[in-house]
């Protein structure tokens, strides 16, 4: 068969990876293309569009680049009708995916939703283009089968990916041994994140150089003098997060996929979340309001397990404040993250969905 996989974050071109090794095994003649990272390209795929040109973040970045967006709705319009794909697997990124999950419903392509937007906490009416355009949902989050299916819309929980992601880092993966333990910085894989949040985190972190060694998560398809301008002696590991989670005793984390990867290492942590002023205002206007929290950690346990420092609360002072709380409640913390992986440990995510793709999805194989 022929697919056409679709991530346009970090997180979803792992995601994406993992699906393509599972693909492949089950479909040993899979033709695969993407748009994606290097992740997807290593795992086999040719790679069509790679992430830099697709990863914008928050209301006004999205307008600035809006004639980039066009140019690549028409781009990808164009591949897909030339390559005439037996199946396309939307991976997260909704506000361009369910745009182009419509048109590929209109033009009657078979299209997979791997890692359904998160239309419990804002925009709910998204669940319902979802069910019109969709022909296989495919969940990752255990709570979100039942809030589909409240709805009348059928989804396929197939646990998370990061499980057996992680499952198989730490087989190949050697922690780093130092003198310190070591304190990890994650500001996230955008330019505006890091541009942001990095000057914030480094500044609270800098309190406790005595005490630890400081590392940050970076991303090499972002130029490295945009960590240097604010990182003098600080290390940095490139596109090897799960090496520094495997290494580190706490990190300060940008809200996202990485709160999720910091909890099944097992690493106590802070989560931040700063957006443009105008980002964060639209964004608190149509949240829901019966959700309490923005992380993931907090979100499955409904409880908060790790602080959240959000917006005019994402400051040097209240992150040092929060790290030192958590650096004294560890063991209640990781108490905590067992009950998480309890939650989440359905195995080989990737190779479920692969199952459920091509059973769903007629094929010559």
């Amino acid at each position: 068969m022929k697919y056409f996989l679709i991530a346009g974050e970090k997180s979803g071109d792992i995601h994406g990876a993992q699906l393509i090794k599972a693909l492949v095994k089950l479909d040993p003649k899979a033709e695969i293309f993407a748009w994606g990272g290097e992740h997807m390209r290593n795992a086999g795929a040719v790679l069509l569009k790679s992430l830099e040109q697709l990863n914008f973040m928050g209301f006004i970045e999205v307008l600035a680049h809006l004639r980039t967006i066009i140019r690549n709705f028409k781009e990808v319009k164009q591949q897909i009708s030339r390559l005439q794909p037996d199946v396309i697997i939307l991976i997260d990124f909704p506000g361009f995916n369910l745009k182009l999950a419509k048109w590929l419903k209109q033009n009657h392509f078979k299209v997979v939703y791997y890692i359904l937007p998160q239309v419990w906490a804002w925009k709910k009416n998204r669940m319902y283009a979802l069910q019109a355009n969709a022909d296989l949902l495919l969940s990752i989050l255990p709570f979100e089968k039942e809030f589909y299916e409240v709805h009348g819309i059928r989804v396929e929980y197939i646990g998370h990916p990061l499980v057996e992601e992680l499952e198989e880092s730490k087989r190949h993966i050697i922690p780093l041994i130092l003198e310190k333990p070591i304190l990890a910085i994650f500001p996230g894989s955008r330019k505006q994140e890091i541009k942001r949040l990095l000057p914030i985190m480094l500044k609270a972190a800098r309190k406790f150089k005595n005490e630890f060694s400081i590392f940050i998560a970076g991303v090499s398809h972002l130029r490295s003098n945009l960590y240097r301008e604010v990182a003098a002696d600080e290390h940095i590991i490139w596109d090897n997060s799960h090496q520094l989670l495997f290494s580190a005793s706490a990190a300060i984390v940008k809200s996202g996929t990485s709160t999720l990867e910091a909890a099944l290492c097992r690493v106590p942590q802070v989560i931040c979340y700063k957006a443009s002023w105008f980002s964060y205002f639209i964004a608190r206007t149509v949240v829901s309001k019966n959700i309490r929290f923005i992380s993931l950690v907090n979100l499955i346990l409904n409880k908060q397990v790790c602080p959240e420092l959000i917006q005019h609360k994402c400051s040097p002072s209240n992150i040092e404040t929060e790290l030192k709380k958590i650096l004294e409640n560890k063991e209640l913390i990781l108490k905590d993250y067992a009950k998480l992986n309890e939650l989440l440990h359905e195995t080989s995510a990737s190779t479920k969905a692969a199952h459920l793709i091509l059973n769903h999805i007629p094929s010559s194989i």
